[in-house]
Parts: structure tokens; C-alpha cells; sequence
């Protein structure tokens, strides 16, 4: 066998372990939201934890104006 062959049944053989293991890592963790409509209640912060934390660690002149309370 030449190189060219063995590196790619070893790419193969790696793509068999990695791939099962990486979809699962990612099903079930992304929905859509519709973001069209007046209060959508999208959880940003379910993704954007170090947002959330930045937001509320400052005070800010807009802190409050979406009536939810801090941004």
C-alpha cells in the first residue's frame, strides 16, 4: 500500500469515530425562535452567558428601557 492510501483510511477511520460523537454534541441544542413577533422571549442568554453577565455588571443610561428589567 502506498502512503496516500493509508492516510486516507486513517482520515476515514478517524471520520467514523469523531462525526457520531460530534452530532451528537450539537442535536437538540439549537431551535429556531421566531423573532418576528413582540416578545419572542428568545433565551440569548442561554448562548450568550458572558454578554449577559457584562450587561448587568454595568450601569448604563439604557439600563431598563426594554421593561424587562436590565438588558
Amino acid at each position: 500500500m502506498d502512503i496516500g492510501r493509508i492516510v486516507m483510511i486513517v482520515f476515514f477511520a478517524l471520520g467514523m469515530f469523531v462525526l457520531p460523537s460530534t452530532l451528537s454534541l450539537f442535536s437538540g441544542q439549537h431551535f429556531w425562535y421566531n423573532t418576528k413577533q413582540n416578545g419572542s422571549n428568545v433565551p440569548c442568554e442561554k448562548c450568550h452567558a458572558d454578554v449577559m453577565d457584562k450587561m448587568e455588571a454595568i450601569v448604563a443610561p439604557h439600563t431598563g428601557e426594554t421593561g424587562y428589567g436590565k438588558m
